[in-house]
């Protein structure tokens, strides 16, 4: 090799080692980002803890249930969560189903933060309220179950669910990663009464949560 190729050479060699240094550099960047990407997970219902949670008021008595969503501890925080309405259905005694269409669409509202969309921060569990029951004043009138979208409807009763058992798909959704899907079926004693006392069986429950996606 002659004295004046030996430069060239040196130079090639540099290139291609820093052509390698940087797509490695790209393909580590691209591997944290995807290994520290949001993981939420939707945990299981816990009626002892603040999943349920009952609320005696001046003018009325409610229990809310909620759903609970933990973001990995290893994870970066979940931006812009939101958990969406795909569809609801209230089933009925023979099996049945009737679609309750106008709540499709519809977000629900986080627990405590009375907004559609909040962050999901590693390791710390967040609730979204699902349902509300309650059994307005004066005592006699009874319970009415509706769900807890936004907008609170003003002027209408579309959040208003019938019937003694709702199934629900639900989406729950982050700006950097795909939707997840998810379904929960709640039951509800329709003859709870705002007469009765504290620490019986809750008048609500939510009895299955399971993956779709």
């Amino acid at each position: 090799m002659s004295s004046s190729t030996v430069p060239a050479v040196l130079t090639a060699i540099s290139a291609a080692a820093s052509t390698v240094a940087a797509t490695t550099a790209v393909y580590v960047g691209v591997l944290r980002v995807h290994r520290t990407a949001p993981k939420l997970t939707i945990l299981p219902f816990d009626e002892t803890g603040p999943d349920l949670v009952e609320l005696d008021l001046f003018e009325e008595r409610a229990f809310w249930a909620r759903v609970r969503i933990l973001n990995d501890r290893r994870s970066r925080s979940a931006s812009d969560a939101m958990v969406l309405v795909v569809s609801a259905e209230v089933i009925t005694e023979d099996g049945s189903r009737v679609s309750l269409p106008l709540l499709a669409g519809k977000p629900l509202q986080w627990s405590e933060a009375y907004c559609d969309s909040v962050t999901v921060a590693p390791g710390v569990p967040r609730r979204v309220d699902l349902l509300k029951l309650s059994s307005p004043r004066p005592e006699g009138t009874g319970p009415e179950l509706r769900l807890v979208i936004l907008p609170t409807p003003q002027n209408s009763r579309r959040d208003v669910v019938p019937g003694r058992t709702i199934h629900l798909e639900l989406a729950l959704t982050e700006r950097d990663v795909p939707a997840t899907l998810f379904s929960v079926t709640a039951d509800v004693d329709e003859g709870w009464t705002i007469e009765q006392e504290s620490g019986g069986p809750p008048p609500i429950l939510i009895r299955d949560i399971r993956l779709l996606s």
